[in-house]
């Protein structure tokens, strides 16, 4: 889900490593609809939304063919 995803990231972040997150590697559930006006969530807006508070200290690519693997 993208929530774990999301938490993996700043555990890795907090340990120094830099983060490339694919947009299209992770997914979750929609949101259903809340008490009152609200309506719910797609499935594609929330993992958006998982992702954005991450901010600038990820760099998200659109999928995983975009992730530059280099051998040390």
């Amino acid at each position: 889900m993208s929530e774990m995803c999301v938490a993996a990231a700043r555990g890795a972040l907090a340990r120094g490593y830099g983060v490339v997150l694919p947009h299209t590697a992770h997914a979750t559930y929609c949101v259903p609809a809340g008490p009152g006006p609200s309506r719910a969530v797609p499935a594609a807006l929330a993992a958006r939304v998982a992702e954005w508070p991450l901010g600038d200290d990820v760099e998200v690519v659109a999928d995983p063919d975009a992730v530059p693997f280099r051998p040390r």
